[in-house]
């Protein structure tokens, strides 16, 4: 089985428990008339431990050879299963082409494939020094990014954890979905995303998810390759139901026009179909604006459907066994997708509390600038003052009993001291004592 950070439902034993909610305050007192500026952010907590399980507690294997079914009347193959002499032969001398062995990656067997390097001739429409130009870049490329560890590296990250939360899709080490002639399977749910996760994740890390779910993708073509000698390719299924104008703003779209030209040049000739389902009017609209980005290949790829859903279901049962479409989609897989839908309000408090703020303060007087967060996370804060000003942090937990009475716990986080002149950068991080959430 494999977990998602999801916010409501813990792992263990899949009880729903809440708990104590920690609330922090940044507080200054003066003994003269002073001014302050504390600056304060926080890392967003979604390394909480919180899951949901989105696979049976036995992973469903690829189909054997036995089970496998010739599905190219339904979506065409890709051009691996059957390569011509010649094609083998060009395969042959681009890889041993000297300045090719120089960046082949030799440890990795997949890497180091014929079918990997067939997907840079296909690409380049089976010439050899276009093909060899293609590989040396994607070689550098992956080599400069460390793209190689990328799904252990940001798998760490706080945005890889915000991204796996709010953004419904089953890019996962653990989940495996294939084909009738096991190609890969994937499932994203884009309408259920709330546009306010664009706030929260940086730019750089939208893209650097793309290169992880990449990545994933890669290591299911791997484990194919070991037995066919090649991968039928990549299916995505698409479901943009709900999906709203407010997550197509520029820096979305330059986003997409960035991991389409990453697609393009580095994880060529995958792609074998691509399907939209619930598509809007604005998706349509989009799709125009980013296909002047794209070859014509990868435009065949894609197939829209509206709001048809049997005529979706039908498609995707003709294709794909049944135990590998999911059951939202009329399928028998038990996985559940994270069900994105509004990002909590303590998390949107990033963006207000990442902003300096300043206060003026009398003889003897104090103000508190309180700051709601989710356990186990890290804040981080900038200070400055100007006159006699003593700062500080108290953690204070509120929790309600059996009976319903609310019960205040206050803990110093950092105790008061005086602040002088220059910025003082301080960070603290919050463990989490208790198996649960926090708010």
């Amino acid at each position: 089985s494999g977990t998602v950070p999801h916010p409501g439902l813990m792992s263990r034993g899949g009880e729903q428990s809440q708990k104590d909610s920690p609330s922090l305050h940044s507080s200054c007192h003066s003994g003269a008339s002073g001014e302050r500026s504390p600056s304060s952010s926080r890392s967003l907590s979604s390394s909480q431990n919180i899951s949901y399980k989105v696979a049976p507690t036995e992973v469903l294997e690829p189909l054997t050879e036995s089970e496998e079914r010739n599905i190219s009347q339904h979506i065409p193959e890709l051009v691996y299963s059957s390569l011509t002499p010649e094609q083998k032969k060009k395969i042959s001398d681009l890889r041993e082409d000297s300045e090719v062995q120089e960046w082949t990656v030799t440890e990795d067997e997949y890497l180091s494939s014929d079918f990997y390097f067939s997907r840079f001739l296909v690409a380049r429409n089976w010439d050899h020094l276009l093909a060899k130009e293609m590989f040396i870049t994607a070689m550098k490329w992956r080599k400069e990014n460390n793209v190689s560890t990328i799904i252990e590296d940001f798998e760490q990250s706080e945005s890889f954890k915000i991204i796996h939360r709010y953004w419904p899709a089953s890019f996962d080490k653990s989940l495996d979905f294939w084909s009738y002639d096991n190609s890969f399977v994937s499932y994203s749910r884009t309408g259920s995303v709330d546009p306010a996760i664009l706030n929260l994740v940086p730019a750089p890390d939208f893209i650097r998810y793309h290169i992880y779910c990449c990545e994933i993708i890669e290591r299911k073509a791997a484990k194919i390759v070991k037995t066919k000698g090649y991968f039928p390719g990549f299916i995505m299924v698409e479901d943009l139901y709900g999906l709203s104008i407010n997550l197509f703003d520029k820096a979305l779209l330059d986003v997409m026009k960035t991991v389409l030209q990453i697609d393009s040049k580095y994880y060529p000739a995958v792609l074998r179909k691509f399907y939209v389902l619930n598509a809007p009017a604005i998706f349509s609209m989009t799709f125009n604006l980013i296909k002047c980005f794209l070859d014509p290949m990868t435009i065949s790829r894609f197939e829209i459907f509206g709001n048809d859903k049997k005529k979706c279901q039908a498609k995707l049962a003709s294709i794909i066994p049944e135990k590998f479409i999911i059951s939202t989609l009329g399928g028998s897989h038990p996985c559940i997708l994270p069900p994105g839908g509004c990002v909590k309000e303590v998390e949107k408090q990033t963006i207000a509390y990442g902003k300096e703020t300043k206060a003026v303060l009398s003889k003897n007087s104090s103000y508190s600038h309180p700051l709601s967060i989710l356990a186990p996370t890290t804040i981080t804060w900038e200070f400055k003052a100007k006159g006699d000003v003593l700062f500080g942090i108290e953690k204070i937990e509120i929790s309600v009993d059996k009976k319903g009475k609310v019960k205040q716990h206050v803990e110093v986080v950092l105790e008061k001291k005086k602040v002088k002149g220059e910025r003082v950068k301080e960070s603290f991080e919050f463990g989490e004592a208790h198996v649960g959430f926090n708010y």
